[in-house]
C-alpha cells in the first residue's frame, strides 16, 4: 500500500492571539516540524504534502532543510477553510495512491503506533478515524441553552487525527464538499456524508492538537515527561 500524508497546516491563529501556531517552540523546535518528524518516522508513510499559508512557503522550506526532512515532496499554499487546504492537497496526490493520511499540522504528540494502527484499518474498513473515548458529562442544548438531553457518553468519542482513507473514497467526498460549500473541521464527516462506514482507531489522550496559548504549556508539561 502506498501512503501520502496531507497536512493541513494553513490556519490563521485566531484562538492563538493571532500569533503563528505552527511556528511556536516546543522544547526549542517549531511545533509544525515535530509534527512532520513524526511522520517522517513511519516507515507506512511515502511522501508528505505540507499546506501552509502562501506567506509561510519560503520560511518552512527553509526549516525543512534545516532539520533534514525528506518525505516532504510538495509544500503549498492553503485555503481560506481547512476544508479547502485538504481539497488542494488531495488535487496535488499523484494518482497511483493507495491511501491518503490526514494529520493536523499542529498535533505533535501522534505514534508510530496510532498511525500504523490507523493505516492498518483504512486497509481492511477504507476509512479509519483516531479517536479517544470522552470523559465528562455532554449536555445538549435547545435554541434557548435548556438542556434537552444528556447522551450516553459510552457513545461519545472525541475525533482526532490522523484520519486514513482509500484515495478514490477521500477525494469524492472532498469534491462533493468543495461543491456543495461545506466547511468541515472533520475529514471523516465528508465520508459519513456519503454513506460510507468510517471504524475507529483508539488514539491517546496525550495526542492534542495545540490551539492556544495555553495548549503549549501542556505541552511542554508532556514533552518533558516523554524526555
Amino acid at each position: 500500500m502506498t501512503v501520502t500524508a496531507i497536512v493541513p497546516a494553513a490556519g490563521t491563529g485566531r484562538r492563538f492571539h493571532r500569533k503563528e501556531k505552527i511556528f511556536a517552540r516546543l522544547g526549542g523546535i517549531p511545533v509544525v516540524i515535530r509534527t512532520i518528524k513524526a511522520l517522517e518516522c513511519s516507515k507506512e508513510i511515502d511522501e508528505i504534502i505540507l499546506l501552509v499559508r502562501q506567506k509561510d512557503i519560503e520560511r518552512i522550506k527553509r526549516l525543512l532543510i534545516k532539520y533534514r526532512i525528506k518525505k516532504v515532496k510538495k509544500v503549498l499554499p492553503g485555503g481560506k477553510t481547512r476544508t479547502e487546504s485538504v481539497f488542494n492537497g488531495l488535487e496535488a496526490t499523484k494518482k497511483n495512491r493507495d491511501l491518503i493520511l490526514i494529520h493536523d499540522g499542529t498535533r505533535p504528540f501522534v505514534t508510530q503506533d496510532i498511525i500504523k494502527r490507523c493505516i492498518r484499518e483504512a486497509e481492511r474498513s477504507s476509512a479509519s478515524c483516531t479517536a479517544i473515548p470522552v470523559k465528562p458529562t455532554l449536555k445538549f442544548l435547545d435554541s434557548r441553552a435548556f438542556i434537552e438531553c444528556t447522551p450516553d457518553r459510552k457513545r461519545l468519542w472525541e475525533a482526532q487525527t490522523p484520519q486514513v482513507f482509500r484515495s478514490r473514497l477521500i477525494i469524492k467526498a472532498y469534491k462533493e464538499a468543495m461543491k456543495e460549500r461545506i466547511v468541515a473541521t472533520d475529514d471523516s464527516s465528508l465520508v459519513e456524508r456519503l454513506g460510507k462506514k468510517v471504524k475507529i482507531v483508539r488514539g491517546s489522550y496525550r495526542n492534542i492538537k495545540i490551539t492556544t496559548p495555553e495548549d503549549i504549556k501542556l505541552a511542554e508539561m508532556l514533552l518533558k515527561k516523554v524526555t
